[in-house]
């Protein structure tokens, strides 16, 4: 399982988070942050593109393109990546131990899912980046993955030199995108390939299956396990 070294646009909330539960609850900071930064992205993400596929469908059977995203959407879709990684982590570490599982749904509360107003300017620009990497693929075909992933980082390098405001953002999100290329390039020699997330953007293998989604631009590799389930 790959393992990264920032949580997107949210690494400071979650550096918090992971302090704030190593200090409050007998859980390894050790532990916590391995779980987070491998398994955590990719609940994550998955939870983000949940019901991607099937918007995607009916977007292009009703209007014949592939849709466009609101702030709004976005808001929703990550609100959505946090509330399945939040029940990935309960499983994983409070199984059978409600009082810790109370005490970690206040911290999920607090510090990651109100991290999500802390970043609304940065949503807006993912939205409107994907919006334009949908209309991209309506014009020009599916991209294979790589192809994709790297105009998602070319136009997010764009972006953030016209938004010195939001660097912060824009440096832990390309450094997120660009692990994940790394990633999947790795992946790709060894054969072993199955379905990647790109931030706005969902990817598979079979370029005839190959879409840009409206999620916000971080890039899954490979399904999450089944461990939790």
């Amino acid at each position: 399982m790959p393992s990264f070294s920032v949580f997107s646009i949210y690494e400071k909330e979650m550096r918090s988070f992971i302090n704030k539960v190593a200090e409050s609850t007998p859980l390894s900071k050790d532990e916590l942050t391995t779980w987070v930064y491998s398994e955590g992205i990719l609940q994550f993400r998955n939870g983000q593109s949940s019901d991607y596929y099937s918007y995607v469908n009916e977007n292009v059977k009703k209007f014949g393109h592939r849709p466009l995203i609101s702030k709004q959407h976005s808001i929703g879709q990550i609100f959505s990546g946090f509330m399945a990684l939040q029940d990935a982590f309960m499983k994983y570490f409070a199984t059978d131990k409600p009082d810790l599982k109370d005490k970690l749904e206040q911290f999920f509360a607090v510090y990651l899912f109100g991290a999500i107003q802390n970043h609304i300017p940065f949503i807006t620009v993912q939205s409107t980046i994907s919006s334009e990497l949908s209309a991209y693929q309506d014009e020009h075909g599916a991209l294979e993955p790589v192809d994709a992933l790297k105009l998602s980082i070319e136009i997010f390098e764009k972006r953030r030199l016209n938004a010195p405001q939001l660097e912060e953002e824009f440096k832990n999100q390309l450094i997120l995108m660009n692990e994940f290329l790394q990633s999947l390039e790795q992946q790709l020699k060894n054969s072993k390939v199955k379905t990647i997330t790109s931030g706005q953007a969902f990817f598979t293998v079979d370029k005839e299956k190959t879409l840009i989604s409206n999620e916000e631009q971080v890039f899954t590799l490979e399904e999450p396990t089944n461990q939790y389930q």
